[in-house]
């Protein structure tokens, strides 16, 4: 009777810190999305023109909007170097496979690749693959890809095929 209840002991303290685990890793990869967009309301809104004929946007000084920038984050043997960068909404990313093994970079959740908004794996096989945070496929070694990250937010990423290589694109 005592065998069988330490071993039913042990299997729960075995089960209870296994979710423990799942569930903080889990929480690893997840980021806080309160500082996402709504891309509802991306339209542009036309400014009506004063009395003195010169639109509102006439005294923006051109010098202080900034041009999309392009970012390279390149991917060797011991994972994504800068595994964090952040960025402004409209910037694009490159992604350089520096390694020896085929690089699949996406979007956190692993496997489902959802947590950029319009991303999942379960969409590569369609007309809108190239509009996920997805390769979608492997990318060989020396070869890269590139994507211009559109929402704000935290957006985890990982490798698809190495899992514990990923980081975190910040949008702003």
């Amino acid at each position: 009777m005592k065998k069988t209840f330490l071993v039913l002991l042990v299997v729960f303290v075995a089960i209870a810190a296994f979710a423990l685990f799942a569930n903080k890793s889990s929480n690893n990869n997840q980021v806080d999305d309160t500082n996402q967009i709504d891309d509802t309301n991306d339209s542009v809104q036309l400014q009506e023109v004063n009395e003195d004929n010169e639109s509102p946007n006439d005294a923006v000084n051109t010098e202080d909007i900034e041009s999309p920038q392009s970012i390279t984050v390149t991917y060797t043997d011991s994972g994504y170097s800068s595994a964090t960068v952040k960025i402004s909404a409209g910037d694009a990313i490159t992604f350089v496979n520096d390694s020896s093994n085929t690089m699949w970079t996406a979007s956190n959740l692993h496997p489902t690749h959802t947590l950029y908004p319009s991303s999942d794996i379960s969409k590569c096989s369609t007309a809108l693959a190239g509009e996920l945070f997805d390769t979608c496929k492997g990318v060989a070694p020396g070869e890269s890809w590139s994507f211009t990250f559109a929402q704000k937010g935290n957006w985890g990423y990982h490798n698809h095929l190495q899992i514990g290589h990923g980081g975190i694109i910040i949008v702003e």
